[in-house]
């Protein structure tokens, strides 16, 4: 994914100063009571499939909702899918 592994050092950097929070373990804790097929749907929009294949478009992906309708949840599922996690 990296050119070399001095990007990605680089580009850890930049996110440990950014903020030290621990989002892999806050993926894990969402992901986890998750039911198997949750967000499929998504990943088969047309939207989200734009978005996840134009990696130099500057696009964001919003997802909007009230508190505790499942936006968290929802936003796991492509970070599962991408890093290579299995349920």
């Amino acid at each position: 994914m990296y050119r070399n592994d001095r990007e990605e050092r680089e580009r850890n950097n930049i996110l440990a100063w950014i903020s030290s929070f621990d989002y892999e373990k806050k993926h894990h804790s969402i992901k986890t009571p998750r039911v198997d097929g949750t967000g499929e749907w998504l990943l088969q929009r047309p939207e989200f499939q734009k978005w996840r294949d134009e990696r130099n478009a500057t696009y964001t992906l919003w997802c909007h909702g009230l508190q505790g309708s499942g936006k968290s949840v929802l936003a796991s599922v492509p970070h599962t899918v991408s890093s290579g996690y299995a349920d």
